[in-house]
């Protein structure tokens, strides 16, 4: 299989943690 989910993981992570002020209570995996 593709490595997209981990790529999405990491998208993600990077998103959550410039949207860290907009949601603090963001779940971080």
């Amino acid at each position: 299989k593709p490595k997209t989910p981990s790529l999405l993981i990491w998208l993600w992570d990077l998103a959550l943690d410039r949207s860290r002020l907009v949601l603090p209570a963001a779940p971080k995996g």
